[in-house]
């Protein structure tokens, strides 16, 4: 199913049902005929028998008979040539369309003297030969011959004759049943795609659309002929096939103007003009009233004027679209030229058939399809439109998701942010108000020693360190640090490290390898730095610190590798999941001043130089490894 609602699938079907409907007249016209020649008599007062009407001068004709809403009886005289048919073989007399109400038949050479009659008030049991059409089963004979149709029908006295050989016939009558099978799967088919669309989205203008081509099915089984093949015996007492076909014509009008309002009401047509659509809506009730007081031709005479006049509404109605629409969502819909193509296409269908049903020109065998075109070309259409909605739904919906995806990345990096925002200023007020309480003690002290002075010196140093590393961090998410090489002897700068931090009595330095390389000095210094402050900091205050610096290959690349390890102090090992992260800090260490990025800064200066920094903890040692690659 999908693969026939897609455009091309969808294109493909309705081609194909076009031409169905346009090779059946094709098809049977090609079917050898029996008749040599055709005449009508019209019957104002309807009490001509048949003597009288043979002493009169009749009207030729061919092709189809259309003499509009009459009340007259309709007499024709068809000429029988038996062809190469044997005098005792059948002919298939076959009358359309299959709305007439009574049609009897007189053939004065073999008695018949209208007791066989057949039409829509009559069960299809009463035919010799049952089809989704009107026949009668004649004898060849083995001259020509003169028969006679009398026919009298509150529809439209309209009418299309033909004699066929008893084979043909059947041939005949396969062919258009498989093809007017083809059109009502097609119906079927726009009824359930429009009927999923509306119970998935309640659309006023899809809920008109289900009405209208649920009608339209059941009027097309109507116009074929099926209603009267299946046609309950219960029923034909009280109600006949031809009452429920004229309702069935009422309601398929009213239905049409009831959707195409809707429909072109979407496409922001002219107000005055969708008015009139709705005031035509109102002709319904008048119409079944007239229906069911027994004034049937009068109500068919009136709706067959609707039917004349409201495709000419419709496509100036489409034609008073606004060429360019504002609005975004009116983008689901079908372009204007569309849409007047597709009126255009309704008006000459339904006129093909609305005029001659009128009387008012002659009309062809093609006449009957202009009525089932309507529906085939709304349907099509719509589904066109429900397809164009679909992939603008699509975009939408992935436009939608994308412009989701974005607010909740934008609300986690918010999120994220504000976090962070309070680390960091819980960070700063946990580690800066020991320091501050040192600074503030000293300085409130009478008389200040050298240990007072000593303690406010080194708050005011860790104050620093904690501030000086919040900056570093900023510059390395920031990407504001840059890499500037230069020759290093790597050993040196290890010893005068060591010396720096003022606590080189506690610092086992060695072995050191005297290696010479180019590399960011000052990177290297910020990470060697925070990591013996790391392991002062934390680590036994009664074991030394242990450095050693000695070249490594890493994955086939030389390099050098620095060690930095101490025994673990009182706050423990780390826990080597976190170790790594922002402001992570183990809650045994929070006694000591830090701000919990030194080792956050040490992985990413690390990765800046090209390098890497590992946790190797051996036993109760906190071990730490630094890789960077030699030049």
């Amino acid at each position: 199913m999908v693969g026939v609602l897609s455009r091309p699938g969808l294109f493909r079907w309705l081609l194909a049902v076009l031409l169905t409907c346009c090779l059946t007249p094709l098809y049977a016209a090609s079917q050898p005929s029996h008749v040599a020649a055709l005449a009508w008599l019209e019957d104002p007062a309807g009490n001509l028998t048949l003597d009288e009407v043979r002493g009169r001068e009749l009207t030729p004709f061919s092709g189809l008979l259309s003499r509009g809403y009459t009340p007259s009886v309709i007499w024709v005289r068809l000429t029988l040539d038996p062809g190469s048919e044997r005098a005792d073989d059948d002919l298939i007399v076959r009358m359309r369309p299959s709305y007439l109400d009574e049609i009897r038949l007189f053939d004065p050479f073999y008695g018949v003297d209208g007791s066989k009659v057949s039409g829509d008030r009559y069960p299809i049991a009463n035919d010799s030969y049952p089809s989704l059409y009107f026949n009668f089963s004649v004898p060849a004979g083995d001259r020509s011959r003169d028969i006679w149709l009398r026919l009298h029908t509150a529809s439209t006295a309209q009418i299309h004759v033909d004699v066929l050989a008893s084979k043909d016939a059947l041939v005949l009558d396969r062919t258009h049943e498989l093809m007017f099978m083809v059109y009502l799967a097609a119906l079927l088919l726009f009824f359930g795609w429009g009927l999923v669309s509306w119970l998935s989205h309640r659309e006023k203008v899809m809920g008109a659309f289900v009405i209208k081509q649920l009608i339209a099915l059941l009027y097309s089984l109507a116009y074929l002929g099926y209603f009267r093949m299946v046609w309950p015996d219960t029923l034909w007492s009280t109600l006949t096939p031809d009452r429920f076909t004229s309702f069935l014509v009422l309601s398929m009008v009213t239905a049409a103007i009831f959707f195409d309002y809707h429909f072109l009401k979407e496409f922001r047509a002219h107000r005055g003009l969708l008015k009139i659509m709705q005031l035509l809506l109102g002709v319904y009730p008048v119409l079944l009233l007239l229906l069911f007081s027994g004034q049937i031709r009068e109500a068919l005479l009136i709706n067959n004027l609707l039917v004349i006049s409201f495709p000419v509404l419709s496509v100036v109605t489409a034609l008073s679209i606004p060429a360019e629409r504002q609005g975004a969502a009116e983008e689901s819909l079908l372009p204007k030229r569309y849409v007047v193509t597709l009126y255009v296409l309704v008006l000459i269908s339904v006129s093909m058939s609305s005029l001659p049903a009128a009387g008012l020109v002659k009309g062809v065998e093609w006449t009957f399809s202009g009525y089932l075109m309507y529906s085939l070309f709304t349907g099509a259409m719509v589904l066109v439109m429900l397809q164009i909605r679909a992939n603008y739904m699509r975009r939408q919906r992935l436009t939608l998701a994308g412009a989701l995806r974005t607010a909740e990345q934008r609300a986690e990096l918010e999120e994220a942010r504000r976090l962070e925002q309070a680390q960091f200023l819980a960070m700063l007020t946990h580690e800066l108000k020991t320091p501050l309480a040192v600074i503030r003690m000293v300085l409130s002290a009478p008389e200040k020693t050298e240990t007072m002075l000593s303690r406010a010196e080194y708050a005011i140093s860790s104050m620093g360190a904690v501030i000086e590393r919040c900056l570093q961090v900023d510059r390395l998410e920031d990407n504001r640090i840059e890499t500037d090489l230069s020759d290093c002897r790597i050993d040196q700068e290890l010893r005068e490290l060591v010396e720096n931090t003022g606590r080189a009595d506690r610092i086992s330095v060695g072995p050191l390898e005297p290696l010479t390389t180019r590399l960011d000095v000052s990177l290297f210094r910020m990470i060697v730095a925070n990591l013996l402050d790391n392991a002062l900091k934390y680590g036994d205050a009664s074991s030394p610190v242990h450095v050693l610096a000695k070249a490594q290959e890493w994955e086939g690349q030389k390099g050098l590798r620095v060690e930095v390890s101490n025994l673990a102090g009182k706050s423990g090992m780390p826990d080597a999941e976190q170790l790594f992260q922002k402001y992570y800090r183990d809650p045994k260490a929070r006694k000591e001043t830090g701000s919990g990025l030194g080792l956050f800064l040490v992985e990413g200066l690390a990765r800046l130089m090209e390098g890497r920094v590992e946790y190797a903890p051996k036993d109760n040692r906190v071990r730490f490894r630094l890789w960077i690659p030699l030049r």
